[in-house]
């Protein structure tokens, strides 16, 4: 095989002389001088590795030496603008006065190595595709090229190196996208000869994506400068075997499907058969392993069942995945208990022990005739005393590259895992060590029909972060471990100590600094020291006086992941939310102590730390953790309430707190005695739990809330003293939703206002708003201490057949899986806005008098849903009621995009304009009641009637204000001058942005919604449909 290149990132600034130096026919800022170096080494550096709290790496720790190129990862995409920004402006450069300016002691490092290149990268896994493929379009493009020479020049970058992870992939434009790569290539291209920048970008080493991908790879070889092939990640936790990240040749018993194509040999070959030239190829090699839990202590081969990803990493923390520096140290802490081999088709080492499995690189395998690899630079052992005693000197993978690549060892073409001497025809293990001495060079078996890996390409978990206290290794201190944990500084309230032990060494002891202008723990700038309210200490910091009531909102931290409308911290509206719930941490079921629910987005993607530093945007901001939710079950909690077990889970919660600077917890356990749990004692220790949690919290003002059930069996069976639990709780959030869904094989809705006159059976009478509020009440509860929950998604049927679309028909079951959130038998706001958007003639809207509630229906689903206007008459009935407040499930259902037209999240801003707005004074519900009760069932003509329990207070009397878009008799009465005469949609008289739709309601006659297009759209009369150049066809979803 021909020669490759080499590649390896970093970045610096700071008054370097960058100025353009002559290579070929343009020229470049690539500095190497490849009459030293004739292969490129290109270095990736991960900049989140600056929190890692073992090991943190730093600008300081990469060995400039032994790159020739370094690129910083990573860059990212304004979602909104499409121009390039920083992806953690404290940490990269310096936000508000403070920061770590990485980037200019990145770019720095090139005066210390003048043919040291530096390189930004932009984008990596955890990016997605979606917003590049919007970026990539012909609107959006040249801006974002223009961002581009104006980032570069700004920081001092040599080049870009483009790591889009996939076009047309994960989101992207299936069609479109492959072309607009390559025309953002060359408008890239374009730009940058000018000025010498250098142009390279991160591949794919799978066939598929390669083929959907890439249109043109010749002329790739004419845009990019060279191409870095991510030839790692073909195999993982994400499969059910045991596998190798990085094989570099098949074995003979790989042969189904696409495992003979899973390999570094076969993608090399498959790019060189589309005709990428040699010269620009620069082949990827990892510093980290793949890493499995084992189905059993014996099942511990390559291609043996596998029970799952292993546990998360000590230095990286990320679930699946060991860095060598992790994996060294494991091995050399407890020698007997691991177990090293390699394969001789792979070429290359795996380790396991009675748990765990790892396919890894170490310093003997991926020597061959290849002359170019890309090495992650982020991983490397820190010096250490530690690490002193690992014996494979001070960053042993990175300085064997440099030496095969660039230096002593230029001419070795040595591999020490040699092929074995025959093929078996079953799966073996080879269990020789690798002090073999064998040089024979095996021979790359190119394969004629190669395929793809189909799963993620590791290159990067970038981190959008605050400033976080770094440990540092003084001299001695005179503090005293006995258990891991924080410990105050006994004379300056700036700094503490975090013990931690380590078998075989003893305590570490690690001085920890606080930011500037905080004391104690406290992180982020954020100065969360409590405030007084009445009279104990408090951690609320709403200010009440500007906002009376309590908006509660809950972000559901799954969102991140949603492939279409990604939700992530950066687009909660914060002052739209007096208090914020972050769902959901979990219980250890085996502790039965608190615990982060998903460790690489919560704690590594720094979610909580970026949730948290909402309130430095907004002080009156209070932000809390909610504990549970439904699919945590009950059972688990049934037994952490235990008396054996509660004092450590209350304990645990302090800790939790403390450390990631939450102002509280919300328990959402769902729900005592039910579902698993203890039907006799998890009522009374439900009740001890709360008694304890208030007596640890009240010394540090930490709030105390509850997400309590609708239902009035819950209620009976869940909650022993609801009187005590106003003494308890600083206040409940009543989960006023979920009364109907598709469980049920009848249409409904869910969340009913008031109940219908025909649900007289059973506990139909109980599944309305009206019900429980009354009832919480009935029990004691006080108004003060109520939120009442509000939906901002819907409960959706697929229809029997198109006729049975009423409230109360027979339905067929749940709808399909939303196109955003993916869970059948529910819509948010935002899926289903979108769909009516895209097909009007399709859908029907109406409401029900009685629910006070809004209903769709096309010919295959029905949802019962919330609007602004059926939220209206819910926020009036609960200040009517004298509530404290209103809760919202969940701000990434709302249409925080705008994608239809009614603003950016129309629903959370009618819930706080009508609780703390300009409509505080509003008891507005358009949904009145029909005029008069009907004795049969109907779901438009009878007045409702609430049925409460005698002993509670009386329901506050229903809205009596008509709808203002309402015709009687075949004429209007609204401001609009328009007759319908049939179902359906007509264009405006004068306005083409709006459009009306016309609906008659028997018994009441003709309704005329009036309606309004997205921005730069307009209706269309013939295709009955707003129509723009950025609305998309509904295939799309």
């Amino acid at each position: 095989m021909g020669k490759l290149l080499l590649l390896l990132l970093l970045t610096l600034v700071l008054g370097i002389t960058s100025s353009p130096v002559q290579v070929g026919s343009r020229a470049s800022r690539d500095h190497n001088d490849y009459t030293k170096n004739p292969h490129r080494v290109v270095c990736y550096f991960g900049s989140w590795a600056h929190y890692h709290k073992t090991d943190p790496f730093e600008i300081e720790n990469i060995e400039y030496d032994l790159c020739t190129h370094v690129n910083y990862g990573f860059g990212k995409i304004n979602e909104s603008t499409y121009k390039i920004e920083q992806f953690d402006r404290y940490l990269d450069t310096r936000d508000e006065g403070q920061g770590l300016e990485a980037y200019k002691r990145f770019v720095y490092l090139k005066k210390k190595n003048p043919n040291l290149t530096t390189m930004i990268s932009l984008g990596g896994w955890y990016e997605g595709s979606e917003k590049y493929s919007d970026m990539a379009k012909d609107a959006n493009r040249k801006r974002f090229v223009d961002s581009v020479l104006a980032f570069l020049q700004e920081h001092q970058f040599d080049g870009l190196d483009l790591d889009w992870e996939y076009p047309g992939n994960r989101g992207g434009d299936e069609v479109a996208d492959k072309a607009n790569y390559m025309k953002l290539l060359a408008e890239l291209r374009e730009a940058f000869n000018p000025k010498g920048y250098l142009l390279t970008a991160a591949l794919s080493p799978g066939k598929s994506k390669i083929d959907a991908a890439y249109g043109d790879i010749p002329k790739m070889n004419e845009l990019l400068d060279w191409a870095n092939i991510m030839t790692y990640d073909y195999h993982g936790g994400w499969e059910d075997i045991l596998g190798h990240n990085a094989p570099l040749y098949s074995r003979p018993d790989e042969t189904e499907g696409d495992y003979p194509y899973f390999n570094v040999n076969y993608t090399v070959s498959y790019y060189l058969s589309l005709g990428m030239t040699k010269e620009k190829m620069v082949m990827g090699v990892p510093f980290y392993g793949r890493a499995w839990t084992l189905m059993s202590k014996d099942k511990h081969n390559l291609h043996d069942i596998a029970k799952g990803m292993s546990p998360e990493g000590f230095i990286g923390g990320e679930p699946g995945v060991l860095g060598y520096n992790e994996l060294c140290q494991l091995e050399l802490k407890e020698p007997t208990k691991w177990h090293n081999s390699y394969d001789p088709y792979y070429r290359a080492p795996y380790a396991y022990n009675d748990e765990i499995f790892i396919g890894y690189e170490d310093v003997d395998n991926r020597i061959l005739e290849i002359d170019g690899t890309v090495g992650w630079y982020g991983v490397g052992p820190r010096e250490r005393r530690l690490q002193e005693q690992v014996r494979g000197g001070k960053n042993p993978l990175m300085n064997k590259v440099h030496r095969m690549l660039n230096g002593d060892e230029i001419k070795s073409l040595e591999c020490k895992f040699a092929p074995a001497p025959t093929p078996p025809t079953t799966t073996t293990t080879t269990t020789t060590t690798t002090t073999t001495t064998t040089t024979t060079t095996p021979a790359p078996t190119t394969t004629t029909r190669p395929t793809t890996t189909t799963r993620p390409t590791t290159t990067t978990r970038p981190t959008t972060t605050t400033p976080t206290p770094a440990p540092t290794t003084e001299e001695p201190v005179d503090v005293w471990c006995s258990r891991d944990g924080y410990k105050p500084h006994p004379s300056d309230p700036h700094q503490y100590y975090q013990c931690e032990w380590w078998p075989g060494h003893g305590w570490w002891i690690h001085v920890m600094h606080c930011p500037a202008q905080t004391f104690l723990t406290l992180v982020l700038g954020i100065t969360s020291s409590p405030v007084q309210v009445g009279t104990r200490a408090s951690r609320d910091h709403n200010d009440y006086t500007k906002n009376p009531h309590r908006v509660v909102c809950y972000f559901g931290s799954w969102a991140f992941y949603h492939k279409i409308d990604r939700f992530d911290i950066d687009n909660i509206e914060y002052n739209l939310c007096t208090h914020i719930n972050y769902g959901f941490a979990k219980i250890n079921e085996t502790t039965y102590e608190i615990q982060v629910f998903d460790d690489w987005l919560d704690i590594h993607y720094e979610a909580y730390k970026r949730f948290v530093y909402l309130k430095k945007k907004n002080p009156n901001l209070t932000t809390m953790i909610s504990l549970g939710g439904w699919y945590e079950g009950s059972e688990k909690y049934s037994d952490m309430a235990k008396d054996a077990n509660r004092a450590r889970f209350v304990k645990s919660v302090l800790t939790f707190l403390e450390k990631y600077q939450f102002d509280g917890l919300d328990l959402d356990w769902e729900y005592p005695s039910n579902r698993g749990g203890d039907e006799v004692a998890d009522k009374g220790n439900y009740m001890k739990l709360l008694t304890e949690l208030r007596a640890a919290f009240n010394p540090y003002g930490y709030l105390l809330t509850a997400a309590l059930s609708p239902g009035k069996q819950k209620i009976d069976s869940a909650y022993a003293d609801i009187r005590k639990m106003n003494d308890l709780l600083d206040w409940g959030n009543i989960m006023t939703y979920d009364y109907h869904g598709g469980w049920e094989d009848i249409l409904g809705h869910n969340a009913p206002l008031y109940s219908r006159p025909d649900e007289t059976e059973g506990d139909y009478r109980y599944f309305n708003v009206n019900y429980t509020i009354n009832y919480y009440l009935s029990l004691g509860m006080k108004k003060e201490k109520m939120v009442m929950g509000v939906p901002f998604y819907g409960r959706a049927w697929s229809l029997l057949n198109k006729d049975k679309h009423n409230l109360h028909d027979i339905a067929k079951g749940m709808s399909p899986e939303g196109f955003i959130g993916g869970e059948p038998g529910v819509l948010g706001y935002n899926e289903l806005c979108q769909l009516e958007l895209k097909e009007p003639t399709k859908w029907h809207n109406s409401f029900d008098p009685y629910y006070r509630a809004p209903y769709a229906y096309s010919d295959e689903i029905f949802i019962g849903y919330e609007n602004v206007d059926s939220i209206s008459c819910k926020i009036a009935f609960l200040k009517a009621m004298g509530l404290s407040g209103g809760m919202v499930w969940a701000l990434e259902n709302d249409d925080f995009k705008d994608r239809c037209g009614g603003g950016k999240s129309p629903l959370m801003n009618k819930v706080h304009r009508m609780l703390n707005g300009d409509e505080i004074k509003s008891f507005e519900c358009k949904y009145a009641p029909a005029p008069t009760p009907s004795p049969t069932p109907t779901t438009t003509t009878t007045t409702p009637r609430p049925t409460t329990p005698t002993t509670m207070p009386p329901t506050p009397p229903p809205p009596t204000t008509q709808s203002p878009t309402t015709q009687t008799a075949g004429h209007t009465t609204s401001s609009t001058d328009y007759w319908c005469n049939k179902d359906g949609y007509m264009a405006h008289p004068s306005n083409p942005h709006k459009y009306y739709q016309c609906e008659f309601v028997p018994g009441k006659g003709w309704y005329i919604h009036e309606r309004t297009c997205p921005i730069h759209t307009t209706w269309v009369q013939d295709h009955l449909r707003c129509d723009g150049p950025d609305i998309p066809p509904i295939d799309d979803y």
